[in-house]
């Protein structure tokens, strides 16, 4: 224990006043010091963002018979997606999509934002909407000539990882050797999936014949299974697609869930123990690997008449302590111009889509 020199503490009738103010500063510069500089996820966490309620699903007008101009406007800035630091649970990234001016579309950015500080670092423009970020301490995203990038978390080394179009939603491996990622290329025979290691050498190519996957991806602790959605074994028109597991090894594939094939499962997880599986059909579902249980952790609200949701999440993220979820928020809601406007925004949740809290940048 330091040694402590009482005679320079305050006396008299102020003291203990004093003394709360000065060691209550202290225990709170130390502890924002230690989460900020240490980056230990198993340290305790409080959201400085006060708990909000659920957002109604709204009542929305019916859009006008006769177009007079554009009926639905966009709220900028845009979320696109959101991750949280997988080795620091302070810190989420994110791609925000900006105007320079009403009606000016400046493109989308890559940002890392420290969730006590409200630090915000600019790391990479003209990118696309997804990306990872591995146990590395680098993030993985697509450009906006979809070739694939890699950057450290600090903003150095900006690396690219392939040179040819078509490549999209790439993924870490959750030990951070490999990459993994969807390949549209000019013919069926060149499409597919790509597993690469972590500098961009090719290790596996699996053509569409063979895994016929959807866009997410996410590759298990195990190294060797993905779990995707494939229209194995349904045939174009059906309207459904199969929500399951490809072992890279084997080259087989494990149907698990029937999904619709126009809402194909999208930021697809894995908890850290490999046996859940968490994902947005816009819904935030979960499912139990062994069992095949599934539970809607967040839903969206049911689309109205005429096919439109009033609110729905996308690209859910685990926090590191696994006890926390981040995820993209969308919604539509009258404006006073009479129009209806679609807004996004950052929420996290607990893993049961509860304690809801806005994250403010």
């Amino acid at each position: 224990m330091p040694n402590i020199d009482f005679s320079l503490l305050p006396t008299g009738a102020n003291s203990a006043k004093m003394l709360r103010r000065i060691f209550t500063k202290g225990a709170l510069a130390l502890l924002t010091a230690l989460l900020v500089a240490c980056g230990d996820a198993r340290l305790p966490v409080t959201p400085i963002e006060p708990q909000v309620a659920e957002i109604p699903c709204p009542d929305l007008p019916p859009p006008p018979q006769v177009s007079t101009g554009q009926y639905e406007l966009l709220d900028y800035p845009l979320v696109e997606s959101v991750k949280y630091n997988p080795n620091d649970a302070n810190e989420v990234a994110y791609v925000l999509t900006e105007e320079s001016a009403p009606g000016n579309v400046m493109g989308s950015s890559l940002y890392k934002m420290n969730l006590f500080t409200k630090q915000r670092t600019l790391l990479a423009s003209d990118v696309s909407f997804t990306f990872d970020w591995g146990r590395n301490g680098w993030l993985l995203f697509t450009s906006v000539g979809s070739d694939v990038w890699k950057i450290k978390a600090n903003g150095d080394s900006l690396t690219r990882l392939t040179t040819t179009t078509g490549t999209g939603y790439p993924v870490w491996s959750p030990d951070g050797s490999r990459i993994v990622h969807k390949f549209i290329g000019t013919t069926y025979a060149r499409t597919g999936v790509y597993v690469r290691t972590a500098t961009g050498q090719q290790l596996q190519f699996i053509p569409d014949a063979r895994i016929l996957s959807s866009n997410s991806l996410a590759l298990a602790p195990d190294n060797r299974t993905l779990a995707l959605g494939s229209g194995l074994g349904y045939s174009y028109p059906s309207d459904s697609v199969a929500f399951g597991l490809y072992d890279l090894s084997t080259l087989t594939f494990r149907p698990l869930l029937r999904v619709p094939r126009y809402e194909p499962p999208i930021g697809i997880l894995w908890t850290p123990d490999g046996q859940r599986i968490i994902w947005s059909d816009r819904s935030v579902k979960e499912l139990e690997v062994a069992t095949g249980r599934m539970r809607v952790v967040r839903a969206a609200c049911a689309p109205d008449a005429y096919g439109r949701l009033g609110r729905w999440f996308l690209y859910p993220s685990l926090s590191p302590d696994g006890q926390r979820l981040a995820m993209v928020t969308c919604g539509r809601y009258l404006a006073a111009d009479g129009k209806v406007h679609v807004y996004t925004k950052i929420q996290t949740t607990d893993r049961n889509g509860q304690h809801i809290r806005d994250v403010t940048f």
